[in-house]
């Protein structure tokens, strides 16, 4: 039997359309790129208001003291005032660690020979290692010049005495923001002079700058 050539092109056409069509497969959606994690801890506080501890930094504090004054020929003297005002500036090499420039002291209340009462300034200033332990508790210790005398405003009582000494110190903040800190510290001094030396203590409200 033969098959008529019109047959035979019904025939293809039906099995090409039979033939299933292949279909390229979808391309796949692309991930939801993830936020990176902050690589260092200056990233990491500049996406929130946690301390931000670098570059420059400036530091001041006043409070309440108490001076033992432990004579070489005399006596000692127990007396309590005001502190001086607690100045620091400097720079931080770490995100913990700072070094400033600072000055600090304690003072207290005496009567002289004369009966008037003056008050004692012991002053020390020098360098002074600030290292954060966290973002609440801070620790600082470091070497000064000591400068002990009667504050003029009480009247002059002979020239200051200049020795040397240190002081150390721990803050507890209580209120800390993105370039600024309020800390209650309580800090320790000791002075030699040439006729005695003097430890001292104080408690003190400061405010920090960085």
């Amino acid at each position: 039997m033969t098959l008529s050539p019109c047959y035979i092109s019904g025939v293809t056409i039906a099995l090409l359309a039979s033939t299933p069509t292949a279909t390229a497969d979808p391309a796949p959606s692309a991930t939801p790129s993830t936020t990176a994690e902050p690589s260092s801890y200056l990233e990491a506080m500049a996406d929130d208001h946690r301390p931000l501890r670098r570059g420059f930094t400036f530091e001041l504090g006043f409070g309440g003291s108490l001076t033992y004054v432990a004579r070489e020929r005399a006596d000692g003297h127990t007396g309590i005032g005001p502190t001086t005002l607690a100045v620091g500036a400097g720079f931080f090499v770490t995100p913990k660690v700072a070094l400033l420039a600072r000055w600090s002291g304690t003072t207290y209340f005496d009567t002289n020979a004369a009966g008037e009462t003056t008050q004692v300034v012991n002053e020390l200033g020098g360098l002074h290692l600030q290292y954060w332990a966290n973002d609440t508790i801070s620790l600082g210790a470091g070497p000064a010049l000591a400068v002990v005398g009667v504050n003029p405003f009480f009247g002059a009582d002979g020239s200051p005495q200049v020795g040397f000494g240190g002081s150390a110190r721990v803050g507890f903040s209580v209120f800390s923001a993105k370039h600024h800190v309020l800390r209650l510290s309580w800090e320790t001094f000791n002075s030699k002079i040439a006729s005695a030396f003097l430890y001292g203590s104080a408690l003190a409200f400061e405010w920090q700058y960085f």
